[in-house]
């Protein structure tokens, strides 16, 4: 299910009903990563009445939002003024099996003797079916997943309205950095592109599929130094390629002139399409890499997916070479500030 899913059920409303529309613009599907199964998604939430409204509590499945956690889960205060949203992050790890029911409950702002406001029976479907299973598109070494997935990173919390409607492309997004034998991104002088482990350094297929964009326009930044962020640059130079009904892969701040594909263009798994860079909305060499449900960098929907195989080597924030774990993983979506080996 790809539409908006407006679940505005008043059934079952206990104490006081909440005039309240919510939606969940993408159903979540499962996905296996650091050991655990992971349900991602979002649920948009507007005041439709006339009284000002405080979120109070989520439930869900078990699980209790409130206090501190509901607040590191929106993206904001969560009192609804008349016809404000607010956006709950929803990431559920390990959740029982089935549709997800939800209660929300809410305070009347500024009216202590009001009774709590509830609006109860909210279902949201899980997808059944697997995330695609694809081959890392890094060289063998040891790479950074920065601000992968995870339910505070910057990537999950990237909701861009574009065509008239809210999107979240970036749901699940990497950017993966290269780790050079001094335990570091870069090496010398960090004003210079090449002195960074990742630059040039080969992107390879995921999959067999087919190539529907490509940009090469724009420069490789020097390191540190942002250019004036549009629209149309924030991805940078960038190859989409189609592996599936609905499953496209973007390539991102790819370096200028190293695009080695055309559109339409046929590719096998590990051929390699171009060279990681520093182009667009980047302040170093690194490769953004995301799955989503349609032919844009943007106007799309982020959705999960699975390494056939890579090393877990611990944590960038404590990442000591020579010193860190060496486990195998299969079939498994990195996550956030994990150091992934490729052999």
């Amino acid at each position: 299910m790809h539409a908006a899913i407006v679940l505005l059920l008043l059934a079952q409303i206990s104490i006081r009903p909440s005039p309240v529309e919510v939606v969940a613009p993408m159903p979540p599907t499962p996905v296996d990563a650091a050991g655990k199964t992971v349900l991602a998604y979002e649920l948009h939430i507007t005041d439709m009445g006339a009284n000002t409204l405080v979120l109070r509590r989520i439930e869900v499945a078990g699980f209790d939002f409130s206090g501190d956690a509901l607040t590191k889960m929106l993206n904001g205060p969560a009192r609804l003024e008349p016809g404000r949203r607010v956006i709950a992050f929803m990431w559920l790890t390990n959740p029982p099996p089935g549709s997800l029911r939800h209660r929300l409950t809410f305070d009347l702002d500024g009216d202590p003797a009001a009774t709590e406001s509830v609006i109860d029976g909210i279902v949201v479907p899980v997808r059944d079916r697997r995330p695609p299973v694809i081959a890392p598109p890094l060289s063998p070494g040891e790479w950074l997943a920065g601000s992968g997935p995870s339910n505070d990173s910057d990537h999950r919390r990237t909701v861009i309205a574009l065509e008239g409607r809210a999107w979240d492309a970036q749901r699940f997004a990497i950017d993966f950095v290269r780790i050079g034998p001094n335990g570091n991104t870069f090496h010398d002088d960090r004003s210079r592109n090449e002195n960074f482990w990742a630059f040039g350094e080969p992107v390879h297929a995921v999959a067999d599929g087919e190539v529907t964009a490509v940009v090469d326009d724009y420069p490789d930044n020097t390191p540190g130094v942002l250019p004036p962020k549009t629209v149309e640059n924030l991805v940078g130079n960038r190859v989409i390629l189609r592996i599936g009904e609905a499953e496209y892969v973007l390539f991102a701040h790819l370096q200028r002139r190293s695009i080695r594909v055309h559109v339409h263009q046929k590719v096998k798994r590990g051929e390699v399409i171009a060279k990681i860079g520093n182009s667009g909305n980047s302040t170093g060499a690194h490769l953004h890499f995301q799955l989503m449900d349609r032919n844009s960098a943007l106007a799309s929907e982020g959705i999960p997916f699975v390494f056939d195989r890579f090393k877990f080597l611990g944590y960038g924030r404590d990442f000591e070479e020579n010193r860190h774990p060496s486990e195998p993983r299969r079939l498994e979506m990195p996550v956030d500030d994990e150091v992934i080996g490729i052999p």
